[in-house]
């Protein structure tokens, strides 16, 4: 089965996600920095989700389609563990994390196993709407949260930060209807756009802080 432009699309996006990853491990690797890590691994769930719905498409597998979505609803635990890490008591207190996993692991199943995967999204719509919903919202929460306690992060870069985050919970919302109208690859485009955004904004803060030391 060949792939469309479009597809080759996601993908490159995809690889372009795990490249800003691998960055930001790089720099986790020279200074330990908590949330440096928690972002490395944010930028490569959200590049493997892209890679496993292409690998769906390709070989019609429904695990991978199970990992596609997984990869997608997992991100928001990562963001919120990184939240906690500056100061967001609430989501240990009310095991949010963990609340995040076991939904992403339930809407996983539910989404593939039992709706049927990739070839059900259009008839499966309201399904579709909360999986990106609840995640949207999760992202929208971290953008909030970020702005409120990323006070030790330099303005523009938590600006950059913030922005991304929102607009990409934003976009989420918007998601389904571009499925339905056949234009998946755009929301890739936007979403790369959004969280290139937030690595910028994190790379920003790190070079910031580097230049009182």
């Amino acid at each position: 089965m060949e792939l469309t432009l479009a597809e080759y699309a996601i993908l490159l996006i995809s690889f372009a996600r795990i490249f800003i990853s691998g960055f930001i491990f790089w720099a986790y690797t020279k200074n330990r920095s908590k949330i440096a890590l928690y972002f490395s691994a944010f930028f490569l769930l959200f590049a493997l989700q892209g890679i496993f719905r292409i690998t769906t498409i390709f070989t019609g597998e429904l695990i991978f389609y199970f990992f596609h979505v997984l990869t997608l609803t997992l991100g928001s635990a990562v963001i919120f563990e990184a939240l906690h890490s500056i100061g967001v008591k609430w989501i240990r207190e009310y095991k949010a994390t963990e609340a995040i996993i076991l939904f992403s692991i339930l809407i996983s199943y539910y989404d593939t196993f039992v709706l049927g995967g990739l070839n059900s999204e259009l008839a499966n719509a309201p399904a579709m709407i909360i999986t990106l919903a609840t995640t949207g919202t999760a992202l929208i929460i971290s953008g909030y949260y970020f702005y409120l306690f990323g006070k030790d992060i330099p303005k523009i870069g938590r600006m950059l930060i913030v922005e991304g985050f929102i607009l990409e919970g934003i976009l989420l919302f918007f998601t389904p209807s571009l499925v339905r109208l056949g234009l998946v690859h755009l929301s890739f485009a936007f979403g790369f756009v959004f969280t290139l955004a937030i690595g910028i904004g994190w790379f920003f803060s790190t070079t910031k802080k580097q230049g009182k030391r």
